[in-house]
């Protein structure tokens, strides 16, 4: 496995914006992202980055109860950056890491980068101390959320819930004990998981 590290540097994020200046030129993706925009302003910046985590469902399923969220997520090759025009956040960019570094590899417009700027704003006295900052996925459970990591005590922490759907067991907006959320977590994709058995084994 690649030793991966915690964000790119400022160089790699200025040669990343002018790689998106290139990839917003596509008319395309430009009118999607100023339909985004109050305004028609075009000046953008690359704004906070994040690791993207990932948790398998089979995991969620497979896993001893005792297991720590830190025992079943898994880091990616993968990059979130908030994307600022002025101030807002139409979007995200996604960049991929190799052993040569960051490649921007796509932008899109979405309420997400806008949901995760006001939770790292009402995380901010949280995040005095400077611990790690995850951006967590659940592909399973289409749930997206901030783990914070304490850099000392890495298994005393909290998961910020920025996007999930109803009936997941976590709800948007809420700031969870990492065993809590993952408690909450495995319930519901238990419970999915034996709907869709049933549906199946369903007679038609």
């Amino acid at each position: 496995m690649m030793n991966f590290r915690s964000k790119p540097t400022r160089l790699e994020e200025i040669r990343m914006a002018k790689a998106l200046s290139t990839m917003l030129a596509h008319p395309q993706t430009a009118f999607a992202m100023l339909r985004a925009l109050p305004t028609s302003a075009t000046a953008f910046s690359i704004g906070d980055s994040f690791r993207i985590w990932s948790i398998d469902g089979a995991a969620l399923l497979d896993s001893p109860l005792e297991c720590d969220l830190a025992d079943l997520a898994t880091p990616t090759a993968r990059i979130h950056h908030q994307v600022r025009v002025e101030d807002t956040f139409p979007g995200y960019a996604r960049s991929d890491e190799t052993t040569k570094g960051f490649t921007l590899k796509a932008y899109t417009v979405s309420d997400i980068a806008r949901r995760i700027d006001r939770a790292m704003a009402s995380l901010a006295p949280r995040l005095r101390t400077k611990p790690g900052v995850r951006l967590l996925s659940i592909p399973a459970e289409r749930t997206k959320c901030l783990w914070i990591v304490p850099r000392r005590a890495p298994r005393a922490s909290h998961v910020y819930v920025v996007a999930a759907p109803k009936g997941s067991g976590v709800v948007p907006g809420r700031l969870l004990p990492s065993r809590d959320f993952l408690t909450k977590l495995r319930r519901a994709h238990q419970r999915t998981h034996r709907d869709t058995i049933h549906n199946f084994l369903e007679p038609k």
